[in-house]
């Protein structure tokens, strides 16, 4: 490949992935936080950090270990299928049910900002 293909290509990817970085760990963190408890929070959040951190490091260990003895085809090919199979999982996920505290709070933070709020109410 001619590099007037290859960096515009690298250019393109890597402002596609920021661009999805940027709209999924909101969105992860949103999940998370209506998934747990206030007591549950802080491991849910730390389970998740460390999948994330940890595809990181597996991902470079693999990458190191097929591009040193293999062809770069065949690493394409499994650092693809390792993103199909993990993607899938998202249509597997649940909508998270917001307990009725979460509920109250919501729809206190809502009035406010519509300027319904009570002198007497609680936030």
């Amino acid at each position: 490949m001619s590099d007037k293909f290859v960096y515009p290509l690298m250019v393109f990817t890597s402002v596609a992935t920021g661009v999805g970085e940027g709209l999924a760990q909101p969105g992860a963190g949103k999940y998370i936080s209506d998934c747990t408890t206030e007591e549950t929070k802080g491991f849910y959040f730390a389970f998740f950090w460390s999948f994330y951190m940890g595809s990181q490091v597996f991902g470079n260990l693999i990458a190191a270990f097929v591009l040193g003895n293999f062809d770069q085809r065949y690493y394409v090919i499994i650092i693809t299928a390792i993103g199909v199979l993990s993607s899938s999982i998202l249509f597997f996920m649940k909508s998270p049910r917001v307990n009725s505290s979460m509920k109250m709070i919501a729809s206190s933070i809502s009035s406010r900002s519509r300027g319904n709020n009570n002198a007497g109410s609680i936030p």
